[in-house]
């Protein structure tokens, strides 16, 4: 656990110490995005430091896309194995916290993960989710994090109407080569 907890301080602080500059639109600053990239990917030159950045970054996106996609199933079951393909799955590498119904859901299992949100999803009869505006990525070598607001909904199984909007940020780390989710924090906009 002390091990996950110091892989999601160092990203949180590497987002925190990123943010100004990954939306700085400059060149030739020494705080530009470029100079970050070439900075923290040691070895290689500018020009393939920021190609691998820009490739995990698109990764890291797409995969994104898929969590929205995944949480959306409309009116058809839940996709949980694919969906424990996005999350990290060894013990001690995943930390969910997640807000539902006034009260904050630890979870520190992909196992966990499941067992808490399909109950949820199968009281719904449709569901769908959507990020608001701006998806950000920051990736750092084998971390990146995401950002965004998401919106989204449905209808429980009586015909009533769900609605919400969230804050969340994701924590991924590469491992073999494969990008997972080891933090999810969603916290519910009032």
């Amino acid at each position: 656990m002390s091990q996950h907890w110091g892989i999601t301080a160092y990203t949180i602080l590497i987002a925190a110490a990123m943010m100004p500059t990954a939306i700085a639109d400059s060149q030739g600053d020494i705080n530009s995005p470029q100079a970050i990239v070439t900075a923290t990917l040691p070895g290689l030159d500018q020009s393939e430091a920021i190609t691998s950045a820009r490739s995990d970054e698109a990764n890291i996106r797409q995969l994104t896309r898929q969590w929205f996609d995944l949480w959306s199933p409309g009116k058809e079951a839940m996709g949980w194995n694919a969906m424990s393909q996005l999350f990290a799955q060894e013990p001690g590498r995943l930390l969910v916290f997640d807000d539902a119904g006034g009260k904050v859901v630890v979870l520190e299992s992909w196992a966990d993960y499941r067992t808490t949100w399909e109950p949820f999803m199968e009281q719904l009869s449709e569901w769908r989710v959507a990020p608001e505006g701006k998806v950000r990525v920051i990736v750092d070598g084998d971390l990146a994090t995401t950002t965004f607001t998401l919106v989204g909904g449905g209808i429980d199984q009586e015909g009533n109407t769900v609605k919400f909007r969230q804050r969340g940020t994701h924590v991924w780390q590469r491992i073999d080569d494969r990008w997972v989710i080891i933090h999810e924090h969603l916290t519910t906009d009032s």
